[in-house]
């Protein structure tokens, strides 16, 4: 009996240790998954980057740094560009300055019709043929006058021929009694002068020795009795090898005074004045 009663009193103290056991268990279990994402986020949160991850993040760093300095230099570059089109632009602005060189030649003798044709009235005033021609391209283009006068000749025509035959045959330099100071300043230069024995006065010859007009625009215009401009276009190309000798134009006397809008027309196929 007593026996009995020891062992249902041991069952029932272990009974109670094993509730007891299974309570505690159950309750550490559930603390832990608590805090264990918080565990896991401190852990992350607290990792500080490796040597090699020290390098990545540097190397981004530099990679940033040279991006940055690539764009600078982009910047820069269409600084320049926008440099290069504000010159563009002056120079498109650039007035075109222009000098009108004339050899004329008045016969004052009344005596026959050749000394008579070789002036004409213009604005009432009594001027050379060629010079005639000269004043219409000064006018239309705002081109400065400038008169190259060299020898003196005799008052009629036949004369006149023959001394400027001589001066062809001699291979004649005249002086020039008016000089240009301020050449290098013009861009173009209408070189005007009549037809001489098939070839330009002597004069003329003077001046182109007198200046050098490389890198300038040359504009040859002529007037004759019928020979036209023979071959000075060419003479003078060979005269100034450095400048633009272009295509002049050649008017007979006779239609000068008709010529005006002729010569302006020619001027403006130029396409060399800024108008």
């Amino acid at each position: 009996m007593n026996k009995k009663i020891v062992i249902s009193a041991l069952t029932a103290i272990m009974f109670t240790l094993t509730a007891c056991g299974s309570n505690i268990s159950s309750k550490n279990i559930s603390e832990s998954d608590a805090y264990k994402p918080t565990s896991e986020k401190t852990d992350e949160s607290i990792i500080e980057p490796s040597s090699e991850d020290n390098e990545i993040v540097s190397s981004e760093k530099e990679d940033n740094i040279e991006s940055y300095d690539d764009s600078s230099k982009e910047v820069s570059v269409d600084n320049s560009s926008d440099s290069q089109i504000d010159e563009s632009a002056a120079e498109d602005n650039h007035e075109t300055k222009i000098l009108v060189a004339y050899f004329t030649n008045i016969q004052t003798d009344n005596s026959d019709a050749n000394a008579s044709a070789s002036r004409l009235y213009r604005n009432d005033e009594l001027v050379g043929v060629t010079e005639y021609g000269a004043q219409i391209i000064s006018e239309y283009t705002g081109g400065d006058l400038f008169f190259i006068k060299g020898s003196d000749y005799p008052a009629d025509y036949d004369s006149t021929t023959q001394v400027a035959h001589e001066e062809q045959q001699s291979d004649a330099r005249p002086e020039l009694e008016n000089h240009i100071d301020n050449i290098d300043e013009y861009d173009v230069i209408f070189v005007c002068y009549p037809t001489w024995w098939t070839d330009m006065p002597m004069a003329v010859y003077s001046f182109f020795d007198e200046y050098d007009l490389s890198g300038k625009i040359i504009v040859p215009f002529n007037t004759h009795w019928g020979y036209g401009a023979a071959d000075t276009y060419e003479t003078i190309a060979e005269l100034e090898p450095n400048a633009d000798v272009l295509e002049g134009l050649s008017v007979y006397n006779y239609d000068m005074e008709s010529s005006e809008s002729v010569i302006t027309d020619w001027v403006d196929g130029l396409e060399i004045i800024n108008r």
